[in-house]
Formats: structure tokens, C-alpha cells, sequence
């Protein structure tokens, strides 16, 4: 929900100038929109708490571009959360959703509340964590010709580096984008603040993060994994790539990698 404030926000900000047109991230949080937001902010200032949203945005508009760009006919999301791209998309990707039953239950009462179609292409793929792999969720699909493309991100930070690398190991042949955050001891300049305030509340709230990896250090753990690392990017790829200063939480990082496949 948080993730999801961030990109409506965001949007309503810089209008036609946004990283990411998310339209239905804000209704779908709902009437916890605006207080959600303005805890945000209250927490990280406007300053900090306006580039931290902008790299929720960044994030999931790199990682939609490397969709587009990697030619995957699947689209696979771990912990979609209140991601939107199935219904924003017009690329005709068939979108499964991986996510747990609960949290899939409450975004379909909100799809429903806001009389949105379902679209065709879309997939509900409930899976209760600690009782099943997401490697036996994703081999009872019917993913088609082609391996997939797999988005992982927002998740990795909460859990041990030991869940991490089981996950991984566990995935298909792919293309995947997945987050992870940067070691503390090397966190400077812009954004540490923020990070230290969002370390600091992620421990409070009972969700600390509990694994940190250095740009070498993950790239290892993909290739443990069966992985070879593509592209990894910080929250600077935010001016490179789309005009927008962003702050990543955590130094949060993205890593794109291939696994079992050439091509």
C-alpha cells in the first residue's frame, strides 16, 4: 500500500513528467490513500519523503521497460501487492500475479469497489509462503512458448539471504528483475537520512530488514543461483533514464539477470 501511495503520488505531482503513469495506484489504496501519504511524509520531510516516492515510480517503470524490451510474452509478479500493469498495459502481456491468498482477496474487493473489468490476459496465482514454494506455483501454470519475465522487488530486504537464494534457485528459466538493498555502512549523501528514518520504522512496524548485499556480493548470489547478471542500476537510472530525481530507500538497487536460456 505504501509502494503504491508512493506512485500515485508521484503521479498527481509531476503530471505529464512522471516516471511511471500509475492512474490506478491511488484508487486502489483507496480512503487510506492520504493518510498513508501524509505519514510518509510526516516521517521522511517533504523533501525526502517527494524523492522516495519518485523512486517507487522509477522502479517499476525500469523494470516495465525491461519488460517490453526483453520480448517475454509472461509476466510474472512475486508479492504483486497493488501493482497495476495488468491494467494499464496494452502489450497483451499475460500477467500472473503470485501473491498471498489474503492480499490477493482484499485487491480484488478494491478492483471490484472500483468496477474494473478483469482483464483476459490476467492472472490470480494465490500462494501461501510458508506452506508452498514459488517454484510449485509457477510449474502448475500454463506460461506457454518463451520463458518469462519475472519481477521481484520491495521483497528481498525482509527476508534472510538463505529465503533469497532458495527463492532463486527455485525460479524457471527467465528473465528477472529483482530489488535488494545495499550494506549500511555504505550508505552516503542523498537519501541517508531517509534510509536510516525507513530503517528505523521498518523495525517498529515488526518488517525489519534483514539482508543487505553489495553490488559484488549479489551478483555472486545470482550466479549461485543459476544467474547471469544483465544490468544492476541505482536510483540514479530515475534522471538517466526518465528526467526524475529519485532517492531509493535503503539504496534500494535493481538487478537484471537471465537464467537457463540463451537469447
Amino acid at each position: 500500500m505504501m509502494s503504491a501511495c508512493g506512485r500515485g503520488w508521484h503521479l498527481m505531482k509531476q503530471g505529464r513528467s512522471a516516471a511511471l503513469a500509475d492512474w490506478l495506484a491511488w484508487p486502489l489504496v483507496g480512503p487510506a490513500a492520504e493518510p498513508m501519504a501524509a505519514q510518509l511524509f510526516t516521517a521522511l520531510g517533504p523533501e525526502d519523503g517527494g524523492y522516495a516516492a519518485a523512486w517507487t515510480a522509477v522502479r517499476a517503470a525500469v523494470t516495465e521497460a525491461w519488460l517490453a524490451e526483453s520480448g517475454a510474452k509472461h509476466y510474472v509478479i512475486l508479492g504483486a501487492g497493488l501493482d497495476s500493469y495488468a491494467w494499464r498495459q496494452d502489450a497483451g502481456h499475460t500477467v500472473i500475479e503470485i501473491d498471498h491468498p489474503a492480499s490477493q482477496q482484499w485487491k480484488r474487493e478494491r478492483i471490484q469497489s472500483l468496477m474494473l473489468d478483469e482483464p483476459a490476459e490476467h492472472v490470480w496465482a494465490p500462494c501461501d509462503f510458508e506452506r508452498e514454494s514459488v517454484g510449485d506455483v509457477i510449474k502448475r501454470l500454463d506460461l506457454g512458448v518463451g520463458p518469462p519475465f519475472v519481477s521481484w522487488i520491495g521483497v528481498t530486504p525482509y527476508l534472510s539471504a538463505e529465503a533469497t537464494m532458495a527463492t532463486l534457485k527455485e525460479l524457471p528459466p527467465c528473465t528477472l528483475v529483482v530489488g535488494y538493498c545495499l550494506p549500511v555502512e555504505s550508505w552516503a549523501g542523498k537519501g541517508e537520512i531517509a534510509s536510516t528514518t525507513f530503517l528505523r520504522l521498518a523495525e517498529q512496524s515488526g518488517e525489519a530488514i534483514r539482508s543487505f548485499f553489495t553490488p559484488e556480493q549479489f551478483k555472486d548470489v545470482l550466479g549461485e543461483a543459476g544467474f547471469e547478471l544483465l544490468a544492476d542500476v541505482g536510483a540514479d537510472v530515475g534522471l538517466e533514464r526518465f528526467g526524475q530525481e529519485a532517492w531509493a530507500l535503503g539504496y534500494e538497487r535493481l538487478a537484471l539477470a537471465r537464467k537457463g536460456y540463451s537469447g
